[in-house]
């Protein structure tokens, strides 16, 4: 865990706290911390009833925040998925990701070998600069 320390925006690991108490991640959000059934979305369709109509996706481009991501994932009713630098993505990853529910968004994948790859493991979506390339590839 990373916590501020003593307020001079230096950041610490910490591993200390007992596995009871609230992480700091869920003491700040606290109503991130409901439970919820694998798989099972919040609000209506993953909605946040905080934004109804809009459907959430966490944004991750380090592994730190992956890892943090699906520790929460299990608890947080508000994402409806992930989306996701490409390079952080493994099969095991997005199967994890699937098997609660989420769907899963790679970004920024350039090279068609690597949208077929993720295709095959099954993401939801891919966001690209060569959308004629990748489609070109994905249906040959």
């Amino acid at each position: 865990l990373l916590e501020k320390d003593d307020g001079r925006g230096e950041e610490r690991r910490d591993d200390r706290r007992r596995p009871e108490e609230p992480s700091p991640v869920e003491r700040r959000y606290p109503h991130d911390a409901e439970e919820r059934e694998p798989g099972e979305q919040g609000g209506a369709e993953g909605e946040d009833p905080e934004a109804p109509g809009i459907d959430l996706y966490y944004s991750v481009d380090v592994l730190p925040q992956l890892d943090l991501f699906l520790s929460l994932s299990a608890r947080d009713r508000r994402p409806r998925g992930v989306s996701c630098r490409h390079s952080l993505l493994t099969r095991a990853v997005v199967e994890r990701l699937h098997e609660r529910g989420l769907e899963v968004v790679a970004w920024t994948v350039d090279d068609p070998g690597r949208a077929e790859e993720l295709s095959r493991w099954g993401v939801d979506g891919i966001t690209t600069n060569r959308v004629r390339d990748i489609v070109a590839r994905l249906r040959a």
